[in-house]
Parts: structure tokens; sequence; C-alpha cells
């Protein structure tokens, strides 16, 4: 009987303990339920969100259609030339023939410009050996005192002048011969004018005035 009546009081002291936190349950049930009323009221109302207008999606681009690529042809496999050896024997010896060919040529053309030079140089030196007035004349000194030499009765006195001044035998010479010449052309004018006067009849003032007429031309050509 003893261990009835312990089971009985200990069931009982279980029931009230569970009874007493059952009311502690409550009442901090009632606590928790007092205060978030409370936060409730406090909180202010919030007004609904408007949900942003549905932004309309961009098109989607075009897609190009995708070309099939050509098929790439396989490569022919690269053969190595045939060295044929007597065609390179026969180039070889070819070059070498034209080598020596041109050799000859650069060899006799040297021999040749060789020669020009000293024949140049040779008469170079026979010029400078050459006492002055002995020396050659260019070509281009004989030109112009065969132009002036050619001039009519001015050119008389110019072969004149320079047969006697120059120290130069070559121009002396040319001067006399065309002072020489001068003088036969004269002496040819004087025996057209006697043939002109005593055989044809010719008046002699009327010839006079003729060469009056000339040497006035030529003296107003040359003044200044």
């Amino acid at each position: 009987m003893s261990e009835n009546e312990n089971e009985i009081k200990e069931a009982a002291e279980v029931s009230e303990a569970v009874e007493k936190v059952e009311e502690a349950v409550a009442e901090k049930t009632e606590a928790v339920a007092e205060k978030v009323e409370e936060v409730a009221k406090e909180v202010p109302e919030v007004k609904p969100v408007i949900a942003p207008a549905p932004t309309p999606a961009p098109a989607p681009a075009p897609v190009a259609p995708v070309i099939a690529a050509a098929p790439i042809a396989e490569a022919a496999p690269v053969v190595a030339p045939v060295i044929d050896k007597k065609a390179e024997k026969q180039a070889e010896k070819e070059a070498k023939n034209e080598a020596k060919k041109q050799a000859k040529a650069d060899e006799k053309e040297a021999k040749k410009q060789a020669k020009i030079a000293e024949k140049k140089a040779k008469l170079q030196a026979r010029i400078d050996a050459c006492p002055r007035e002995y020396k050659p004349v260019s070509t281009s000194k004989y030109f112009w005192l065969l132009v002036f030499g050619g001039i009519p009765v001015l050119g008389i006195i110019i072969s004149l002048l320079f047969s006697i001044i120059p120290k130069n035998k070559n121009i002396k010479c040319l001067q006399r011969a065309l002072l020489a010449l001068h003088i036969v052309g004269v002496i040819l004018i004087l025996i057209a004018l006697l043939v002109a006067v005593f055989i044809a009849g010719a008046d002699i003032g009327e010839i006079s005035d003729i060469f009056m007429d000339f040497f006035d031309a030529i003296a107003s050509a040359f003044s200044f």
C-alpha cells in the first residue's frame, strides 16, 4: 500500500507542476499578444507598393544564316624536282665560258682606254714642250678669227693687225692667208671695174656711187 501511495503522490505532484507550467505559458502568451498589439498600433500604415510597368523585351536580332564552308581540296603532294646532272654541268660550263668572254672584253676595253689615255698624255706632253709661238690653237679661236676676218673692209684691218701683233705663229699664218685673200679680192674688184669702164663703157660716177652706198650700209650696220 505504501508504494501505491507514493506513486499517487508523485502523480499529483507532476500534475501540479504541469498545471503551474501551463499557467505560466498562458501568462507569457497573453503578454506576448499584448506586446504584438501595441507594436502593431505604433507601426504606420504602409501604402501598397505599385508594381512597375513591365518593360517590353527587345526583339531578338535576326540571325544571319550560316553558310556552309566549301570543302577544302587536299593539297597535292609536293614532288621534288629532278635535277639533271648533265644539264647542271652544261649550265656551269656555259657560265664559265660567259665569264671568260666578259673578262676578255673588259680587259680589251681597259687596254683600249689605256692606249687612248697614253696617246692623249703624249700629245699633251708634246704641246707643253712646244714653244709659246708654236703652240696649237683651238678650233673655237680659228672660228672667231675667220668670222672677224671675213667682214668686208673691217676684216682687212683685223687681218693686218693679227698678222703682225700676235706671237703665235699659227695665228699669224692664218691672218696672213686671210689678208692675202682680201688683197686678191680687191685686185679682182679693180679688174672688174676697169673692164666695166673701158670695155663696157660704164659711168665711173655711177660705179663710185654704188661703192659708196655699199660702204655706208656696212658702216651703219657696225655703228652703235
